[in-house]
């Protein structure tokens, strides 16, 4: 009989060497393709776009984006860009990394600034309610 700790299938390993050397290298290719404007698509050559993050899945063949338009504004319409032209970023990446299999590329929205922000808000209420007593 297999013993399982409560919740040990929900456990993520943390990444591994090879995991985060790849991230590193993908969001450094993806930033050069965007800042070069390699791509065919005008709009997303005029959009100043930062790639915060990139976590790769174990397998390697999949990679999530984490992305921030310029003062995060027009998220939405960057997202639905950035997923049209996937695989042209796909195509492009594939002449830059020394890599078996390109991941597939799954973009979202970076929040962590958001999140701060709201945590920054709620610890300075807490501050001015210590202040007060």
């Amino acid at each position: 009989m297999k013993h399982l700790t409560p919740s040990s299938h929900l456990v993520s390993k943390a990444p591994s060497n090879r995991q985060q050397k790849i991230s590193e290298e993908i969001r450094q290719v993806l930033a050069g393709i965007i800042a070069r404007g390699d791509l065919h698509s005008l709009e997303l050559r005029d959009r100043p776009i930062t790639i915060t993050n990139v976590n790769v899945s174990p397998d390697l063949k999949n990679a999530l984006v984490l992305v921030m338009p310029l003062g995060g504004e027009n998220k939405g319409k960057t997202i639905s860009l950035l997923r049209k032209f996937q695989k042209e970023f796909r195509y492009l990446m594939a002449k830059e990394l020394q890599l078996r299999h390109i991941p597939n590329l799954k973009f979202a929205i970076d929040d962590s600034y958001e999140y701060v922000d709201k945590m920054n808000q709620l610890f300075a209420k807490i501050g001015t309610f210590d202040k007060a007593e």
